[in-house]
C-alpha cells in the first residue's frame, strides 16, 4: 500500500485534508466515497510508513481515544460507529485519517485488533495485542478502561520528569547564553583596558582572557560540533547495528541518565505486563510483547533473554533475578506470587515500588540540580567580576598617596 495526500470535499462542500493509506487512487476514492466524500485532488507521499513512522499521535489524545471507546461500548455503539464519532470530534488530521482507515479495514471483514496493527506509531503491540484479548472475551470496555488508566499513568510520570528537567534546562540555557556574552563581547575589552593600567594582571584574569580568545575564535567550532557529533552518531546507529547496541549500553553506565532510562523502562514493564497478564495473555507472549516497550537494544535484549529463559522452562522471577533486571528483593516478591498464583498482584506490588523510587529520583534531581546550577551561575559571575576588580584593586594598591 503507498501513503495519499488528498483534498476532498462532503455533501455540504467543506473541503478536508488528509492522509490515508489505499492499493492505488481508484482504491483511495472508493475508500473515500464511503466516508462520504468526494476526492477534489490527490498526490503519492511515498511508501506506507516510510513517512509517517514517528508521526506519533498526542498521550492526551489517546486517553480522550480510549475513554470515548469505553463510554460508546457501554452504551452499546457498533465498533464502527464508535470510531466514526470520535474522528469527527478530533482534531490531530493523521489520527483521523488512520481511524478512518480502520473503520474502512473493519467494514472489510477484518477486526479491530488486526486493522491497528499497520499502524504501530499510534497503536503499538501492546494496545493491539490487548485489544484482541478483548474481542476474544467480549471485554473491550474493561480493556479500554485498563489502557485509559494505563495512560494516564504515563502522562503524569512524563509530565512530573518535564517539570523537573524544564528549570534546570531554562538556567542551564541562561548560564551558556551569559558565558557566550562575556567572553564574546565584555572580556575583549577587557583585554584592552586592563593591560594599560600598568599593573601586573593576575592569573585568574589571564585565564579569562585566554578563555575569551578560544571562545572568540573557535565559537563556530563549539556550536557544530556537538551538533556534527549527534548527526554523526546518528548516521553510524543507523548503518552499524552492533554500534547501535554498544551505544545503547554505554547510556545505560552514564551516571544518573542510565539509571533514570532503567528506571523508567522497568516501571512500564511491570505495569503493562500486569494489565496484559490480567487480561489473559500468556506470560511468554507478554514478555515479548513488553521487550519492545523500549528503543535501547540493551534493554530489548535483557527482555529477550527473560523470555527465552522462561521459554526453556525456567520461572519467570528466576529469570529476572539472574538476568539482574530487578533489583534483590523485587524477585523474591514476584517468586511468592508465582507459588500462590497471584504473579499478577505481585508484579502489581513491584511497578508500585519501582514507580515509587522513579518518583523520588525525579524529585532528586529537581532539588539537586537547581542549586548546582545556581552555584555555576554564581561562580562564572564571581569569576568574571574578581577578573576585572583584582587588577584594579591591585594597581590602586600599589599607588603611593
Amino acid at each position: 500500500m503507498s501513503e495519499f495526500t488528498y483534498r476532498a470535499a462532503d455533501k455540504s462542500g467543506r473541503i478536508s485534508r488528509g492522509m490515508i493509506q489505499a492499493l492505488n487512487t481508484k482504491d483511495l476514492e472508493l475508500k473515500l466515497t464511503r466516508m462520504g466524500l468526494w476526492l477534489i485532488d490527490v498526490r503519492t507521499s511515498g511508501p506506507s510508513g516510510f513517512m509517517v513512522r514517528h508521526r506519533t499521535v498526542p498521550r492526551k489524545l489517546m486517553l480522550l481515544f480510549c475513554i470515548h471507546m469505553e463510554q460508546m461500548l457501554k452504551s452499546g455503539a457498533s465498533i464502527p460507529d464508535a470510531l466514526d464519532e470520535i474522528r469527527l470530534s478530533i482534531p490531530h488530521p493523521r489520527f483521523r485519517d488512520v481511524l478512518a482507515a480502520i473503520t474502512e479495514d473493519i467494514h472489510g471483514g477484518k477486526g479491530f485488533s488486526e486493522a491497528m496493527i499497520p499502524y504501530p506509531e499510534i497503536f503499538p503491540p501492546v494496545f493491539s495485542n490487548l485489544v484482541r484479548v478483548g474481542e476474544r472475551t467480549g471485554q473491550l470496555p474493561g480493556i479500554f478502561k485498563a489502557l485509559a488508566a494505563n495512560i494516564k499513568w504515563e502522562d503524569e510520570l512524563a509530565t512530573r520528569a518535564v517539570q523537573a528537567v524544564r528549570y534546570p534546562a531554562i538556567v542551564g540555557l541562561v548560564v551558556m547564553a551569559l558565558f557566550f556574552f562575556l567572553m564574546i563581547f565584555l572580556a575583549p575589552r577587557l583585554m584592552e583596558f586592563i593591560p594599560k593600567m600598568g599593573g601586573e594582571i593576575p592569573f585568574y584574569t589571564l585565564v579569562l582572557f585566554a578563555v575569551s580568545r578560544f571562545v572568540v575564535e573557535w565559537w563556530w567550532l563549539m556550536v557544530l560540533l556537538p551538533l556534527g557529533l549527534v548527526f554523526g552518531l546518528g548516521t553510524l546507529r543507523r548503518l552499524h547495528r552492533e554500534l547501535d547496541e554498544l551505544l545503547d549500553r554505554l547510556v545505560l553506565r552514564v551516571w544518573f541518565v542510565g539509571p533514570m532510562i532503567q528506571k523508567f523502562f522497568l516501571v512500564r514493564f511491570a505495569t503493562s505486563f500486569t494489565l496484559m497478564y490480567r487480561s489473559g495473555i500468556p506470560v511468554l507472549d507478554a514478555l515479548g510483547i513488553n521487550a519492545r516497550l523500549t528503543e535501547n537494544k540493551a534493554l530489548f535484549r535483557l527482555i529477550t533473554r527473560v523470555h527465552d529463559r522462561v521459554s526453556e522452562g525456567l520461572p519467570m522471577s528466576a529469570a529476572l533475578r539472574d538476568e539482574g533486571v530487578l533489583p534483590p528483593p523485587l524477585p523474591r516478591l514476584l517468586e511468592a506470587g508465582e507459588a500462590s498464583g497471584q504473579l499478577d498482584n505481585a508484579m502489581e506490588n513491584v511497578g508500585y515500588f519501582l514507580d515509587r523510587e522513579l518518583r523520588e529520583t525525579i524529585d532528586g534531581l529537581q532539588s539537586l540540580v537547581e542549586p548546582v546550577l545556581t552555584l555555576v551561575m554564581g561562580l562564572l559571575l564571581g569569576w568574571v567580576i574578581l577578573s576585572v576588580f583584582g587588577p584594579i584593586y591591585e594597581t590602586i594598591s600599589h599607588v603611593r598617596f
